[in-house]
Order: structure tokens, then C-alpha cells, then sequence
């Protein structure tokens, strides 16, 4: 405990009955390592380190199914995002047209 505080860190980000607060960081490791960590041999830490990069960065964070996100991909979450905002926008535009042509 006393190099945690030495180097500065949090031992944890949960509370005491929060055990949550986690959650989302054990779930993302648990798949990281059985996806890319486990069973798997890395002749250096560079290798590991470059192949769990490209997991992350080249699947994880671009295709992989993701529950929390309905069932779609980081990037097709952001996409149906991003059309109903401009489905919003574009209603507000055409309610304040509409209401300008009234006047």
C-alpha cells in the first residue's frame, strides 16, 4: 500500500458498496485476455504489446459486437448516433421554415 500512495496512485476506483464502479474495466480485460492474452506465446513484450494495440484499436474499437451498445459495432453505434441527431436537426429546420412561410 505504501508504493501505491508513493507513486501516487488509487489503490481502487470502487467504494465501499460500489462494487460497479469497475465493472466496465474488469469486463473489457476478461475479454481482452481470453481474445488476445491467453493461450497465445509472444516472443517479446513489443510483439504482445503490438498485437493487443492492434486488437484493441484494429477490432475491439471498430467491430466487435458490443451488448451495452445494442449489439452493434463501436462504429455502427456512433453512425445510427450521429443520423438521428441529424434526423433531429433536420426536423427542427424544417418546423422553423415552416413557421417562417406561416408568418
Amino acid at each position: 500500500m505504501n508504493k501505491v500512495k508513493e507513486y501516487g496512485w488509487k489503490q481502487s476506483f470502487s467504494r465501499v458498496g460500489k462494487p460497479g464502479d469497475n465493472s466496465w474495466s474488469e469486463s473489457f480485460f476478461s475479454i481482452l485476455k481470453k481474445e488476445i492474452v491467453h493461450w497465445r506465446f509472444y516472443k517479446t513484450r513489443e510483439s504482445a504489446r503490438q498485437a493487443i494495440f492492434e486488437y484493441i484499436e484494429g477490432f475491439y474499437n471498430q467491430d466487435r459486437l458490443q451488448k451495452r451498445l445494442g449489439y452493434l459495432s463501436p462504429i455502427q453505434f456512433l453512425n445510427s448516433q450521429q443520423k438521428n441527431v441529424l434526423r433531429r436537426v433536420d426536423r427542427g429546420n424544417l418546423a422553423l421554415s415552416l413557421s417562417r412561410n406561416r408568418t
